[in-house]
């Protein structure tokens, strides 16, 4: 299982998120949660616009804890994140 955490240990501590063998910048991660926000389909776009419509059916997840399984790129964590997911 690879690694999927903060890097704290940095100067800029929260600043570079590892997922597996990927290293995403901030700023890199807030620019695909902003491109969530603007509901924008990227992976699996069928699978990405299913994902928006049943956190609509749902009434969402704000607050809420939530896992991804299996994801290599942390753009259904972005999803998770635009729309106010806790962890």
């Amino acid at each position: 299982v690879g690694k999927h955490y903060v890097d704290e240990s940095t100067k800029d501590a929260r600043n570079n998120y590892e997922f597996g063998f990927y290293r995403k910048s901030r700023s890199e991660i807030d620019a695909m949660v902003e491109a969530a926000e603007r509901r924008e389909t990227r992976y699996y776009s069928d699978a990405d616009a299913y994902l928006y419509q049943a956190l609509d059916m749902i009434g969402g997840i704000k607050g809420k804890e939530v896992v991804i399984m299996g994801s290599l790129e942390p753009w259904y964590e972005s999803i998770c994140l635009a729309f106010g997911a806790s962890s």
